[in-house]
């Protein structure tokens, strides 16, 4: 949320007070500070998305759907919006849902630099039985230089593994259960598939 140098106009400390409120949070407080700054400016985006956040961490998932569907449809590229909703829709409804396929899309469109939703999209993709596409999602992501979060890479190289093996390409299922194993040597479930492999060959 961003507000102009210097000002220090009242709604402007009450949208400074309810970012920094969701961002500790405090989502309690931040959707009553939302909810004043919407009473001054309905359409105000910043608190609109501050509400739609507040009440999904507040577990009131259909709430903030009702806010999060008209918001994104009319601003897409605000910042983690369509993301914050693609994952509201995962939650409510089933991964093979159409919807929830789509609403990823929208994500990887307005967002592609976005590493946590490219994994998650690839989750909904295996759900829709497309593997192919999922792997590649999954293999982006193998890298340091691409994505620095060690945890994420973990993730999506398991997952890797899984889509190759369904894929019957075996090769690449090794060589993903192995870079998670390099890793994290305790990691049971990859050592179990590794296994597997072996088992097989």
């Amino acid at each position: 949320m961003k507000t102009s140098e210097g000002d220090s106009s009242p709604d402007s400390n009450l949208s400074n007070c309810a970012r920094v409120a969701a961002e500790e949070g405090r989502f309690e407080e931040a959707l009553g500070l939302a909810a004043l700054l919407l009473e001054a400016d309905p359409v105000d985006r910043d608190a609109r998305f501050i509400t739609a956040m507040s009440l999904l961490m507040l577990d009131r998932p259909v709430e903030a759907r009702t806010v999060l569907d008209p918001f994104v449809a009319e601003h897409p590229d605000y910042p983690n919006a369509a993301w914050l909703r693609a994952g509201l829709l995962r939650r409510l409804l089933h991964e093979a849902h159409t919807e929830v396929l789509a609403a990823y899309d929208l994500v990887a469109s307005v967002d592609p630099a976005n590493l946590y939703a490219l994994v998650e999209r690839a989750d909904i993709l295996r759900a829709h039985g497309r593997y192919g596409e999922a792997r590649d999602c999954y293999a982006r992501i193998q890298s340091e230089e691409v994505c620095a979060d060690a945890t994420l890479r973990i993730e999506a190289a398991f997952n890797l593994g899984c889509v190759a093996l369904v894929l019957g390409e075996t090769d690449t299922a090794r060589a993903a259960f192995q870079k998670v194993l390099n890793t994290e040597p305790e990691h049971a479930e990859a050592a179990a598939m590794l296994a597997l492999i072996a088992g097989g060959d």
